[in-house]
Protein backbone atom coordinates (compact mmCIF):
# COMPACT_ATOMS: atom_id res chain seq x y z
CA UNK A 1 0.00 0.00 0.00
CA UNK A 2 1.39 3.41 -0.95
CA UNK A 3 0.77 6.86 0.47
CA UNK A 4 -1.28 7.61 -2.63
CA UNK A 5 -3.83 5.05 -1.41
CA UNK A 6 -4.33 7.16 1.72
CA UNK A 7 -5.39 10.23 -0.24
CA UNK A 8 -8.76 11.94 -0.36
CA UNK A 9 -10.19 14.91 -2.21
CA UNK A 10 -12.78 17.59 -1.60
CA UNK A 11 -15.52 18.01 -4.22
CA UNK A 12 -18.61 20.15 -4.57
CA UNK A 13 -22.00 18.40 -4.73
CA UNK A 14 -24.66 21.01 -5.33
CA UNK A 15 -24.24 23.46 -2.46
CA UNK A 16 -22.41 20.95 -0.26
CA UNK A 17 -18.75 20.15 0.03
CA UNK A 18 -18.02 16.44 0.24
CA UNK A 19 -14.84 14.63 1.15
CA UNK A 20 -14.20 11.68 -1.17
CA UNK A 21 -12.11 8.71 -0.10
CA UNK A 22 -11.27 5.28 -1.43
CA UNK A 23 -11.35 1.68 -0.24
CA UNK A 24 -8.08 0.66 1.43
CA UNK A 25 -8.74 -2.86 2.75
CA UNK A 26 -11.09 -5.04 4.79
CA UNK A 27 -10.16 -6.37 8.19
CA UNK A 28 -10.74 -9.88 9.55
CA UNK A 29 -14.20 -8.87 10.82
CA UNK A 30 -15.30 -7.68 7.37
CA UNK A 31 -15.13 -3.99 8.24
CA UNK A 32 -14.08 -1.70 5.39
CA UNK A 33 -11.25 0.74 6.02
CA UNK A 34 -11.34 3.91 3.91
CA UNK A 35 -8.69 6.51 3.10
CA UNK A 36 -10.64 9.16 5.03
CA UNK A 37 -8.71 10.33 8.12
CA UNK A 38 -10.52 11.45 11.26
CA UNK A 39 -9.24 15.01 10.70
CA UNK A 40 -11.94 15.52 8.04
CA UNK A 41 -14.65 15.31 10.73
CA UNK A 42 -15.73 18.15 12.98
CA UNK A 43 -15.80 16.21 16.27
CA UNK A 44 -18.38 18.55 17.83
CA UNK A 45 -20.90 17.85 15.08
CA UNK A 46 -20.24 14.18 14.31
CA UNK A 47 -23.97 13.33 14.32
CA UNK A 48 -24.48 15.66 11.34
CA UNK A 49 -22.31 13.55 9.02
CA UNK A 50 -23.08 10.51 6.95
CA UNK A 51 -21.03 8.39 4.60
CA UNK A 52 -22.36 7.34 1.21
CA UNK A 53 -20.81 4.42 -0.65
CA UNK A 54 -20.91 5.24 -4.35
CA UNK A 55 -20.26 2.96 -7.29
CA UNK A 56 -19.88 4.45 -10.77
CA UNK A 57 -20.93 7.85 -9.32
CA UNK A 58 -24.22 6.37 -8.13
CA UNK A 59 -25.03 6.42 -4.40
CA UNK A 60 -25.58 2.82 -3.32
CA UNK A 61 -25.47 2.62 0.49
CA UNK A 62 -25.57 5.14 3.30
CA UNK A 63 -23.97 4.86 6.74
CA UNK A 64 -24.46 7.16 9.71
CA UNK A 65 -21.30 8.36 11.44
CA UNK A 66 -21.45 6.98 14.97
CA UNK A 67 -19.16 6.46 17.93
CA UNK A 68 -19.97 2.77 18.48
CA UNK A 69 -21.98 -0.18 17.17
CA UNK A 70 -24.62 0.18 19.89
CA UNK A 71 -25.66 3.49 18.30
CA UNK A 72 -27.35 1.70 15.37
CA UNK A 73 -29.80 -1.17 15.01
CA UNK A 74 -28.71 -4.72 14.23
CA UNK A 75 -27.82 -5.22 10.52
CA UNK A 76 -27.61 -1.44 9.98
CA UNK A 77 -24.61 0.30 8.37
CA UNK A 78 -22.47 2.61 10.42
CA UNK A 79 -19.18 4.43 9.96
CA UNK A 80 -16.80 5.37 12.75
CA UNK A 81 -13.21 6.36 13.40
CA UNK A 82 -11.13 3.24 13.99
CA UNK A 83 -8.11 2.79 16.28
CA UNK A 84 -5.64 3.93 13.59
CA UNK A 85 -7.55 7.16 12.93
CA UNK A 86 -9.37 6.35 9.69
CA UNK A 87 -13.07 6.13 8.93
CA UNK A 88 -14.24 2.54 8.81
CA UNK A 89 -17.55 1.17 7.49
CA UNK A 90 -19.28 -1.71 9.24
CA UNK A 91 -22.63 -3.40 9.66
CA UNK A 92 -23.77 -4.03 13.22
CA UNK A 93 -23.60 -7.79 13.85
CA UNK A 94 -22.78 -8.56 10.19
CA UNK A 95 -19.87 -8.58 7.74
CA UNK A 96 -19.87 -5.43 5.56
CA UNK A 97 -17.30 -6.79 3.12
CA UNK A 98 -19.28 -10.00 2.47
CA UNK A 99 -22.48 -7.99 2.08
CA UNK A 100 -20.98 -5.53 -0.41
CA UNK A 101 -18.53 -7.62 -2.44
CA UNK A 102 -21.20 -9.18 -4.69
CA UNK A 103 -23.07 -5.91 -5.16
CA UNK A 104 -20.29 -3.45 -6.04
CA UNK A 105 -16.58 -3.42 -6.83
CA UNK A 106 -15.12 -1.89 -3.68
CA UNK A 107 -11.78 -1.09 -5.30
CA UNK A 108 -13.46 1.27 -7.78
CA UNK A 109 -16.02 2.66 -5.34
CA UNK A 110 -15.88 6.05 -3.66
CA UNK A 111 -16.76 6.87 -0.08
CA UNK A 112 -18.41 10.29 0.18
CA UNK A 113 -18.39 11.97 3.57
CA UNK A 114 -21.25 14.48 3.63
CA UNK A 115 -22.14 17.05 6.27
CA UNK A 116 -25.85 17.87 6.61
Amino acid sequence: MTLQNFSYEIKKLGNKKIVVGKYLFSDSFGNIITSLPEEVLNKNKIERYYLTICYKNKPMFKAKIKKCYADVKEKEFLAYVNSIGYIEVAINKANAYEFLKNKIDLTSSEFWLVYE
